[in-house]
């Protein structure tokens, strides 16, 4: 006779039933606002840039994660991981960027199948435009609601992240 959750007979012949994971409420509820509020806030930045005749929100990610790479240059790969976009999103938007002289791709001498990606001064002063607009739409519509609760945010969804990003299952 079993007595783990398989579903077959327990010890006194009653069978057990297989647990359900846990539905934790709060959390769900905690993760469709997060859902919500990423969505709600990059939609009016995507909206502010467009007015204000600059490139779109992806754009501006690819030029910040060039930004704060070593020797701002990153591989595809890692340039991917980085905005969590799909290699071949990256590919068409990388080509893009590339057309307007906003990045370079530089193919390695040891590796003919890889490529750094790196941020031109066009690029870094581009980023310093987009920047400035897309920190005011993050500091009005997300820090400052957030106010002391900032950092524990922070360190939770970290906490969320961090393990995603070691395991590698975050794509």
């Amino acid at each position: 006779m079993s007595t783990h959750d398989s579903g077959g007979p327990g010890l006194i012949g009653v069978p057990i039933q297989p647990r359900e994971p846990r539905f934790n409420a709060t959390a769900h509820e905690a993760w469709r606002e997060l859902l919500r509020a990423q969505a709600l806030i990059s939609r009016e930045a995507e909206r502010r840039l467009r007015e204000a005749g600059l490139p779109p929100l992806a754009w501006h990610e690819v030029l910040l994660a060039l930004e704060q790479a070593p020797e701002q240059r990153l591989r595809h790969g890692a340039l991917a991981d980085a905005i969590v976009l799909s290699r071949s999103g990256l590919s068409r938007l990388v080509d893009r960027m590339i057309a307007a002289a906003l990045i370079t791709r530089e193919r390695r001498d040891d590796d003919r199948r890889g490529a750094n990606i790196e941020l031109t001064e066009a690029g870094a002063a581009m980023l310093t435009r987009t920047n400035a607009l897309y920190a005011e739409v993050v500091e009005r519509r997300f820090a400052r609601p957030l106010g002391i609760y900032a950092s524990g945010v922070r360190d939770a969804l970290g906490a969320v992240v961090r393990p995603l990003l070691a395991s590698g299952r975050s794509g």
